[in-house]
């Protein structure tokens, strides 16, 4: 494939390819591609901040459900996660 190609065709067995719809279908990516690129950047290595998709939305509800925040400026809430992803 070129570097221009942004796409291509797999085949997958029926028993991959279901997986593949459940996942999508419970909400656990938005697309059979998001599952796809999750799957490559954790055999690589190329995460992100040591978290899969599905980790970052379970950390995206937490958020939304813990409702209004505490005040505090944009930079420390960076300097806070920074200090957690260190931590992991």
């Amino acid at each position: 494939m070129g570097q221009d190609d942004d796409r291509a065709t797999v085949e997958l067995s029926r028993h991959a390819l279901g997986m593949l719809e459940r996942a999508v279908r419970l909400g656990h990516y938005g697309s059979p591609s998001e599952l796809i690129e999750d799957a490559f950047r954790s055999r690589t290595g190329d995460d992100l901040l040591g978290y899969s998709v599905a980790e970052l939305r379970l950390l995206g509800d937490e958020g939304e459900a813990s409702g209004v925040g505490q005040g505090l400026t944009i930079s420390e809430i960076q300097q806070a996660a920074l200090s957690l992803a260190k931590a992991r």
